[in-house]
């Protein structure tokens, strides 16, 4: 485990980097097929701004294993993400400036500053919250090619149910 003091970080303006594989991260883990080869690395980059308050930048680069929902199978997904977050010393200073909506272009998130904050839990939420929520394929391997829609429909000799309705339509 690695931990950090947000508010020395922040301060200083310093930089965190890592790399771990993903089955080190248990909460991400549980539920996804196999994350034998999968890894992430990361930075986390604290900042100062001229009114005093402080910052942490958060990037992640990784590739989880997840699990098609069209075809049921496994699929890596690559996936790099970001965020910005006010570090505030209490939980009471969370909702200060009012609630916010979180679709709210303005919206900023809060962490609560601690002296030893686990790098790798908060690169980890990063991941969780960067996950699709129906994760799938864009072109699933093992599902039948579709159809051509060029390719004329095979002539049965009977008319169309719908040449009815269409010659309707034009009365």
């Amino acid at each position: 485990m690695q931990y950090i003091d947000t508010y020395e970080l922040a301060r200083s303006g310093a930089t965190v980097r890592g790399e771990a594989p993903l089955v080190q991260f248990a909460r991400l883990a549980e539920g996804l097929p196999s994350q034998a080869d999968a890894h992430a690395e990361w930075t986390v980059t604290g900042e100062k701004d001229m009114h005093g308050r402080y910052f942490l930048h958060t990037w992640v680069r990784a590739n989880p294993v997840l699990e098609c929902q069209r075809c049921m199978q496994p699929f890596t997904w690559q996936m790099e993400a970001g965020s910005r977050m006010q570090v505030v010393k209490s939980e009471a200073d969370l909702d200060v400036e009012g609630d916010h909506d979180v679709d709210d272009e303005d919206f900023l998130e809060r962490i609560v500053g601690s002296a030893r904050l686990d790098v790798r839990e908060l690169i980890e939420d990063e991941i969780i919250l960067g996950l699709p929520y129906v994760p799938k394929h864009d072109v699933c391997p093992t599902l039948p090619a579709p159809l051509a829609e060029d390719e004329p429909a095979p002539d049965s000799g009977k008319p169309s149910p719908f040449a009815v309705l269409s010659q309707l339509k034009k009365n």
